[in-house]
């Protein structure tokens, strides 16, 4: 399986873009509402991508959030999600991620 994993795609996600994804996944039974609810979709039932974290964006999620309005419990939910399906990075490696990111996202256009 290890293998598999190397062949994933590997990104970053905007908080953006989970915040979006959070509030066009109303339900299960439901399409996502939009492109960020079906990312996040296919990421929690195909493994689609190997999503990156930091503690410092685990964090920055938390906040903002919080700050929505979501409830701290769903809140609670994502975060220990995140912490064991995705891939936690130290956050110095973040700044070569970012700049890398770009190309990745032309290429998988």
């Amino acid at each position: 399986m290890p293998a598999q994993k190397s062949k994933r795609p590997r990104g970053l996600v905007d908080t953006s873009v989970l915040v979006a994804g959070i509030a066009g996944l109303k339900s299960p039974e439901i399409a996502p509402k939009n492109p960020s609810a079906k990312l996040l979709r296919d990421w929690i039932e195909a493994d689609t991508f190997v999503w990156l974290v930091s503690d410092e964006i685990l964090l920055e999620y938390k906040r903002v959030l919080g700050r929505l309005g979501v409830r701290r419990p769903l809140i609670g939910k994502i975060i220990n999600l995140l912490r064991e399906e995705a891939e936690l990075v130290p956050a110095s490696a973040l700044p070569h991620l970012a700049r890398s990111r770009r190309r990745s996202l032309l290429r998988l256009r």
